[in-house]
């Protein structure tokens, strides 16, 4: 569901990482919280499937998360939801189908799928 790691064009360097979560999440002004630390550590994510969970957490923020969050959090928090949801299985992110964090990651993955327009494209060609 991740676009393809080989359109990535852009190294995925600290700097880079740190201007896709201002671009994304400048305007929240949540703590940061070594995110760009946690992002790099995802050796397996690049730089365009990191800016692509950065935008669809920032595009999803108001309908999904802002009441759920209490209107705070960090964006190490949010990322990590979002990796959550394009990386593990419901089981994998808690085996507790009542869990509030499985809960809301899988409605994230829900609000991907209704609102990501090449959606089909990205699923094909991955």
């Amino acid at each position: 569901m991740l676009p393809k790691k080989e359109l990535n064009i852009y190294p995925k360097n600290e700097e880079n990482i740190r201007a896709i979560l201002e671009f994304y999440f400048g305007k929240y002004d949540f703590p940061e919280d070594n995110a760009t630390e946690y992002l790099m550590s995802f050796t397996s994510l690049t730089l365009n499937q990191t800016e692509f969970i950065a935008r669809k957490l920032s595009e999803s923020w108001e309908s999904v998360f802002k009441e759920f969050l209490h209107e705070k959090t960090t964006i190490q928090n949010l990322m990590k939801y979002g990796i959550d949801g394009f990386t593990k299985s419901a089981n994998e992110i808690s085996p507790k189908p009542k869990n509030p964090r499985r809960i809301k990651t899988l409605e994230f993955m829900e609000f991907v799928k209704s609102t990501e327009i090449d959606f089909e494209y990205l699923e094909k060609n991955n």
